[in-house]
This record gives C-alpha cells, sequence and structure tokens, in this order.
C-alpha cells in the first residue's frame, strides 16, 4: 500500500501513451528515478523492479515506486498510458495494483492533461491537473471500497439476525450459508473479515451466552441447558462451556448465586 502527500499538488513531470509495436515488444531495463503510474489501456503489460513481478491486464493500473532496476520479464503487445511524478509520503492510500473502476472520468482528465502539457509545458497548471487525476482514481477506489464492505455488513446483520430468530441447538454454519444463498466458505471468510471471529466461534459465543443467563437466571438443570444447546451430551457442554468461561456450569451457577 502507497501512502502519498496530496495535500499539495504532486510535482508531475511528463506524460504520454506507449502503444506496443508488436508481440516480441519487452519493457526497456531502466533505473526509475521517480514515481509512473501506468493505465493498461489493452493487452497485458508485464514490469518488475528488484522486489516483484507485475501483471497488469487491460483496465488495471500500477503505480511503481522509484527503483534502481525496472524491466519487462514478458514480451506482449500492449498500450498504456504513463505518467511520472514525484511525491512525498502522506495519509492518502493507494494500492499498487488494482482494477480502475470507471476510466471515463479520468479520460476526460488525461485529455486535460496532454492539452495543458502541449500548450504550456509542464508547471503549476498541469500539477494541479495530475493531482486532481490522483484524487479522482482515490475517489473511486474509495467508493468501491465502501460498497464493498456494506455489502459484508448487510450480511453479518443478516446472520446475526438469523441467529437470534432461530433456536440455538439446530444452527450450524452450513445451515445459514444454505438459507442465506452464500458458499460457506465465503460466508464465513465475510463474517471473519467484519467481526474479527470466526462464524463458528460466533455461534459458540452465542450459546455460551445463553448457557450464562440459564444457570444465572434459573434452575434448569445443566443437562436440559446441555440439550437445548443441541449438544450430544453433559460432559462434552461443560467442557466447551469451562473452555470458553474458565469455570464449569456448576461453579458458574454457584459464583452467580452467592454474589
Amino acid at each position: 500500500m502507497l501512502k502519498l502527500n496530496l495535500d499539495t499538488p504532486v510535482n508531475f513531470l511528463w506524460c504520454g501513451k506507449f502503444v506496443a509495436p508488436s508481440d516480441s515488444w519487452v519493457h526497456m531495463t531502466r533505473a526509475l528515478q521517480e514515481y509512473e503510474m501506468m493505465f493498461v489501456t489493452n493487452g497485458t503489460l508485464y514490469i518488475a523492479d528488484e522486489n516483484q513481478k507485475y501483471t497488469v491486464p487491460c483496465g488495471e493500473y500500477l503505480i511503481m515506486q522509484p527503483t534502481i532496476r525496472q524491466y519487462g520479464f514478458h514480451p506482449s503487445k500492449c498500450s498504456f498510458y504513463w505518467f511520472h511524478f514525484l511525491c512525498g509520503s502522506g495519509h492518502m492510500s493507494f494500492s499498487e495494483q488494482e482494477v480502475i473502476p470507471h476510466m471515463e472520468p479520468l479520460n476526460f482528465l488525461i485529455s486535460q492533461l496532454q492539452d495543458c502539457t502541449r500548450l504550456y509545458g509542464t508547471g503549476q497548471l498541469s500539477n494541479y491537473l495530475f493531482t486532481s487525476m490522483l484524487l479522482e482514481l482515490n475517489h473511486q477506489l474509495s467508493a468501491k471500497e465502501h460498497i464493498v464492505n456494506s455489502s459484508k455488513e448487510q450480511i453479518c446483520a443478516k446472520i446475526k439476525s438469523y441467529v437470534e430468530w432461530n433456536p440455538l441447538c439446530n444452527i450450524q454454519v452450513s445451515e445459514i450459508a444454505k438459507q442465506l444463498g452464500y458458499h460457506e466458505k465465503y460466508l464465513s471468510a465475510v463474517f471473519k473479515s467484519v467481526t474479527g471471529i470466526s462464524l463458528k466461534q460466533y455461534l459458540i459465543q452465542k450459546r455460551m451466552e445463553y448457557a450464562k443467563n440459564e444457570l444465572a437466571d434459573s434452575s434448569i438443570s445443566i443437562a436440559q441447558i446441555s440439550n437445548t444447546l443441541g449438544f450430544s451430551d453433559s460432559h462434552n457442554f461443560s467442557h466447551a462451556f469451562k473452555k470458553s468461561t474458565g469455570f464449569s456450569p456448576t461453579e458458574y451457577r454457584q459464583r452467580v448465586k452467592k454474589c
């Protein structure tokens, strides 16, 4: 993840559009003394630095940091816009490589930038135009991430609602996935990415919360609580309860009653 300072305009250097002359074209080897951003518009760009190889298909961008060795590692007939610039580090986050959500607004800004440099050369105006292009790209990526996160949060809300309104004894991850129409592994991954715990662990927590409430507020036997929560026997329930709380069900009930 790159952190760029866009609080003030970046120092734009030059830009252009490259079209590979043949299928055998390979990017030159050179030292890159500034940042370079590329928007691939056709084919696939194969480019690398001393740390990593990048395969950049049409519709994606790549930002490369200054490096002692930039080089191509595979021939391809591709085309891409390229932009060289200088910029300090800051708080604006960019992935090094990502899909470009909406190219049309960027094409408009690229056209303006090219007209500006053709008429006036590089300077303050081109710095502002290129910075606005970076800000537009960052806005698009942030909006895309917000949509993805909102979707994930909605899925988690559905999971929690389902758990809340169905008997705990019958709830399994596979059942929730089937009822909500998602693959089990995907659902578990989404839940963990939002909550920080696995869906299986969440179900265990909910069972233990129910057990603690019953032990504290009722005289229902441990065997009945175990059966209600879907455990095969009281021993397995007691083991799970102690692992979760540090106390056996009997010890927990006695401690709560004393309080």
